[in-house]
């Protein structure tokens, strides 16, 4: 394991310093689960770590303004009627008067409605619910929505490119969008059912491509790329705009 250190800032709270064998240079990132990291090369002292740091103190500031930018945009608001657009169909929220909160009444439902080219799930739920307490039910929702569409999207990408993997999970994980095994074994994200299908297939590739590069190299970027047609670039931006998590105001 690197050697870590958590720093409290008296202007954006705490940030973590981690050193890695293989980093050569002092690199800082922004992200919504991990928070604020200097990442810095083994034998370099933290007191350097936190220098840099401040010295790029005002592009912290707005790289975590746009983070909070980023996720009022994309959260749940449940005061007014909303709705995701699934690949497969749409979740939809709708607070009902009719039910209550009290001990006699479920004070949510979930319903599923399908035809011939799309499902929708509906929530309904009574005044007053919190909105943590519709997080099992747009699971259940997602886990229902993604059995439906990504076992077959990631056999068809197996099947076109030559991919053989061993076995397909779908997991409900809350700081990526999939991951490849060393057992061959693929994970993909619920919440993909979310992105814009072009962005669910840019990940789907990218898992399958770890069973021909196991690491983030040139070789890897390079097959990747050709699979995405040229795109790979811009689909790992676009990717950054969301979240593999449901937000709520």
């Amino acid at each position: 394991m690197p050697a870590q250190k958590i720093i409290k800032h008296p202007i954006i709270g705490e940030y973590k310093i981690i050193k890695k064998n293989r980093s050569r240079v002092i690199r800082l990132s922004i992200n919504e689960s991990k928070g604020v990291r200097v990442t810095i090369p083994i034998f370099t002292p933290f007191n350097e770590a936190s220098d840099f740091l401040e010295s790029n103190l005002e592009w912290v500031l707005k790289s975590l303004e746009k983070e909070k930018q980023k996720k009022r945009k994309q959260a749940l608001n449940l005061n007014r009627s909303h709705s995701i657009k699934l690949i497969n169909g749409e979740l939809s929220f709708f607070e009902d008067k009719n039910l209550t909160s009290c001990k006699c009444n479920t004070p949510i439902k979930l319903d599923k409605t399908a035809n011939n080219s799309s499902t929708s799930w509906l929530i309904t739920f009574a005044k007053g619910v919190d909105s943590i307490e519709l997080t099992p039910y747009i699971i259940t929702a997602l886990k229902d929505a993604a059995k439906e569409y990504l076992p077959n999207r990631a056999q068809y990408f197996a099947n076109r490119y030559g991919f053989s993997y061993n076995k397909l999970f779908l997991k409900n994980n809350k700081s990526n969008w999939g991951s490849c095994s060393s057992l061959n074994n693929i994970n993909l994200n619920i919440h993909l059912m979310r992105l814009p299908s072009e962005l669910c297939d840019y990940v789907i590739l990218h898992e399958l491509t770890h069973l021909k590069h196991r690491n983030h190299g040139k070789e890897f970027h390079k097959y990747l790329n050709s699979l995405c047609g040229g795109k790979e670039k811009e689909l790992s931006k676009k990717l950054k705009e969301f979240y593999p998590t449901i937000l709520f105001q």
